[in-house]
């Protein structure tokens, strides 16, 4: 918890308002005093090798928001199932690598669309500000206590807009780096060497080899990325190079959790 609490003052995703003062901006009626809640949300995840991490993640509640008030557009696309078995294949084909990156906190790059949208502070705020680090000092001069609110500066998760806010962020960075958007899926881009593939905050990249960690520098040097090496699980699939340098797909560990459950 106090990881993810640090991320986000670290990214300055939030400043510190005084509930008492209403602030009203000119774009709408919605005030200080209206801050929308949050929630921690726990999660186990399994890594690429098999082991097991565990996270905890701030979300703000967004079915609390008022369509145009607090948001307008938020879709955002995905990549289709078929592009990710095409991907594959032509590695297969060419003899490429395939690489899968994780983009950290994802949605806390994009800057917010709004200046309105105020959120209640995340519940054990206090315990989570009692190290005594700079950041956390500052972040503390307002607690649940004394009941300030946060006015979101960045894409905060669970935000009705934040997957849309953080896909044109994404999109114009690729375009800026010379990638051609595919006409058939939004979310595969192309470049000679690479092809490049994005699921929210996952990256598979199947390149060959010199251009394709040129891209992966670039790409960590914009956004904080964990580079996880060859592509063993994506999205839950099992990803597995073979002697003669094809690719097996499979769901093993989807189906035995199906097995158990049922």
């Amino acid at each position: 918890m106090r990881q993810e609490w640090q991320a986000l003052v670290d990214n300055h995703t939030f400043d510190i308002v005084a509930k008492g003062n209403t602030v009203h901006t000119p774009t709408t009626d919605r005030t200080v005093e209206e801050p929308i809640g949050c929630k921690w949300v726990y999660k186990r995840k399994i890594n690429p090798d098999g082991s097991t991490r565990y996270k905890a993640r701030v979300v703000i509640k967004g079915y609390e928001q008022k369509e145009g008030i607090d948001y307008d557009e938020t879709y955002a696309p995905v990549f289709k199932m078929a592009t990710f078995r095409l991907i594959l294949a032509l590695a297969a084909q060419y003899g490429w690598d395939v690489d899968h990156m994780d983009v950290v906190t994802a949605f806390l790059n994009p800057k917010i669309d709004r200046d309105n949208i105020y959120m209640e502070m995340p519940l054990g705020i206090d315990w989570l500000v009692s190290d005594g680090s700079a950041s956390n000092r500052n972040a503390s001069n307002g607690s649940a206590s004394d009941g300030s609110v946060l006015i979101l500066r960045k894409a905060l998760y669970g935000l009705k807009q934040a997957p849309r806010l953080w896909y044109e962020d994404i999109d114009g960075y690729w375009k800026f780096l010379g990638f051609r958007q595919s006409a058939e899926d939004p979310n595969l881009y192309l470049q000679q060497g690479v092809l490049l593939v994005l699921y929210v905050d996952d990256l598979l990249i199947a390149h060959n080899g010199e251009e394709g960690h040129r891209i992966k520098q670039l790409l960590q040097k914009k956004y904080k990325m964990c580079d996880l090496g060859a592509a063993k699980r994506f999205l839950g699939i099992e990803i597995e190079k073979t002697k003669d340098g094809g690719f097996s797909i499979g769901q093993r560990g989807y189906i035995n959790t199906i097995i158990r459950r049922f």
